[in-house]
């Protein structure tokens, strides 16, 4: 009875049981990150970045990129390879969103507008209002800008702020903090208050804040005060917000003056403004 069993196993241990899938998922998405390296321009993408960007714990990030089988990866890999390339991409496309930034077909059509987007991205204090086009294109632009500063910015710095709206059609910056807009608005205004603390004492050079203005959490002389020592990024759903910004002296105030033609594509001028001292 011993001999059978003993045979038995060791049958099964020289048998190969479909889908018999060879690669482990962590190397699918290690070639993820380093695809994602070179679209940056970076030498890599590193852990902690990786941790906001999915919003996972470290040790989890370590172990998908480096070291576990993944078997729900491999399974997913299994199904697509049984489909025809365009069978997969049609499938599976709906499900990804739109990835705003200066590289964005609504974009690079112009190749003097995203040269003037990125000049903006290196200036170093002021205020910059998003005007024009629908509030979703102000809040596309808006992000497109976030997304692409830590590609042109010497250190790699990340920007920081706040947006009250959620991604669902974009993906999120993930150095920014989101709040549902359909948050009750007391509680929504202590969130608010609490993140807007801990963003005043940012050392990120670039803060962006959408619709924190309409939704009382940061008065309009807290963001103008901001705007000293960062470059600050503001957008709104309604632009009758901006009339209430405090602008100080000597302050560079800069509006984008976004309109959309045909095939949904930007063009966008850049108007600096003089200043309405306030004092």
């Amino acid at each position: 009875m011993k001999k059978n069993q003993s045979l038995s196993l060791d049958v099964s241990s020289q048998m190969i049981i479909p889908p018999a899938f060879p690669t482990p998922g962590y190397v699918v998405f290690d070639v993820l990150r380093t695809l994602l390296a070179a679209r940056e321009k970076k030498p890599s993408v590193t852990y902690h970045r990786l941790m906001k960007m999915l919003g996972l714990p470290l040790g989890t990030c370590h172990g998908w990129f480096s070291t576990d089988i993944l078997p729900h990866v491999q399974a997913l890999l299994c199904l697509m390879e049984r489909l025809p390339e365009e069978d997969w991409l049609n499938g599976l496309r709906p499900f990804l969103r739109d990835f705003p930034n200066l590289q964005h077909a609504r974009l690079t059509h112009n190749p003097a507008t995203v040269l003037m987007l990125e000049n903006l991205l290196s200036e170093r204090d002021g205020l910059t209002l998003i005007r024009g086009g629908t509030y979703e294109d102000r809040t596309f632009v808006l992000t497109a800008l976030g997304h692409s500063f830590s590609q042109l910015d010497r250190l790699h710095r990340l920007p920081a702020g706040m947006d009250v709206h959620t991604p669902k059609t974009f993906v999120p910056i993930e150095s920014v903090t989101y709040f549902k807009e359909s948050l009750p608005s007391q509680r929504l205004n202590a969130l608010l208050r609490e993140t807007w603390r801990k963003v005043q004492r940012s050392k990120a050079p670039l803060l962006l804040f959408n619709a924190v203005l309409s939704n009382g959490g940061v008065s309009c002389s807290e963001i103008s005060r901001l705007a000293r020592r960062h470059h600050v990024i503001v957008t709104e759903p309604l632009m009758t917000q901006y009339d209430q910004l405090y602008v100080r002296k000597r302050m560079a105030v800069r509006s984008l003056e976004l309109s959309v033609g045909r095939g949904d594509l930007f063009e966008i001028k850049l108007v600096r403004q003089s200043n309405n001292y306030r004092d």
